[in-house]
Formats: C-alpha cells, sequence, structure tokens
C-alpha cells in the first residue's frame, strides 16, 4: 500500500507478487509491467484471472488444478495465454509455528507432487495455457536453511519427472 515504495521498486528492476485484483492494480500503477507481475494466492476469483488474461502478467501461481480450467476460459475469452505454475506442496516441514509453515503433509495450500506431474503431462487439455511451471514456498520466517534447501531438490527432482514425462519445465519459483 506504499506507492513511493514501490515506485523504488520498480526503479531497481524488482517484481511484484501480487495476492488480488487490488494489489495487481496498485503495482501496475505504481510502473510494474506485465513481465514483472506475477499473479500469486488461492481461492482464485475469476475477476482475478480475467483481470491477469486482460493486462498480462508474468505467470500465475495456481494453487489447484480445477483453477486451471478458469484460467484457460478467461484466457480463451481474450485468446491469450497465461503462463502458469502449479504450486506444490513438498511435504516438507519446518521449524517455528505452525501458521506460517506451509509446506508440510497438512498443508491446506498447493497440490501433491503426483498430482503435479499428471497436469504437466496433459497440458494440452488447456490450450491458452503455458502450463510449464513450479511453484513452491515451505514456510515464512524460516531461520533455518535446510527445509529450503530441502525444496530445491524436490523442485529438482519433480522438473526432472516432468521432463522424463515429455513435459519439461521452464520455471521453477522458490517462494518465500
Amino acid at each position: 500500500p506504499l506507492p513511493a515504495l514501490l515506485e523504488t521498486l520498480v526503479g531497481v528492476g524488482l517484481g511484484a507478487d501480487a495476492a488480488s485484483r487490488g494489489e495487481l492494480e496498485l503495482v501496475t500503477a505504481a510502473g510494474f509491467d506485465a513481465a514483472h507481475r506475477v499473479l500469486n494466492g488461492n481461492g482464485r476469483t475469476s475477476e482475478e484471472a480475467d483481470w491477469a488474461a486482460q493486462h498480462g502478467v508474468h505467470s500465475v501461481n495456481a494453487d489447484h488444478v480445477a483453477e486451471l480450467d478458469l484460467l484457460e476460459r478467461v484466457a480463451a475469452r481474450y485468446d491469450r495465454t497465461l503462463r502458469v505454475a502449479l504450486r506444490v506442496n513438498p511435504g516438507i516441514d519446518t521449524p517455528g509455528h505452525r501458521y506460517v509453515a506451509t509446506g508440510d503433509d497438512e498443508a491446506k495450500f498447493g497440490i501433491a507432487p503426483a498430482e503435479a506431474l499428471e497436469a504437466w503431462s496433459s497440458r494440452a487439455r488447456w490450450p491458452h495455457l503455458h502450463l510449464d511451471g513450479l511453484h513452491i514456498h515451505v514456510g515464512s520466517q524460516l531461520l533455518d536453511p535446510e527445509p529450503l534447501e530441502d525444496a530445491a531438490g524436490v523442485a529438482i527432482a519433480l522438473s526432472e519427472e516432468s521432463a522424463r514425462r515429455g513435459a519439461p519445465l521452464g520455471l521453477v519459483n522458490l517462494g518465500g
């Protein structure tokens, strides 16, 4: 909500991670172009998907496979292609408060690795999506690098397996 800070970040070439339509509009007004906007967050609304397709984003981090159908419908309406990364829950425990741990087996965000592999292998089902990304976020405020290292290992293994199945990935986002 601080335009002066956002404008400074634009000036040094950073990107913006937005979790709502309002945040997308805020970062756009601050000067972030489509190549520097990522739409993140769970509970994707049709309005957010519509905005992303109409105005453009670098990529969308999808929290579940059903979200791909929503993104496909909206992108088709504008005859656009949206780049999409699937948020995968890697089953990694993190130390610290359980409310900021988002990568363990009980996490409410993301999909299972097997489900992601199936979606990447079936990506032709969504012709208006460039479904070539992986997003992993295991938690916030981590003081120990081990969970992040473990997440990177999972990301590499999933990327290699997806490529082996004929669906190479072009984007890996180790969020957080």
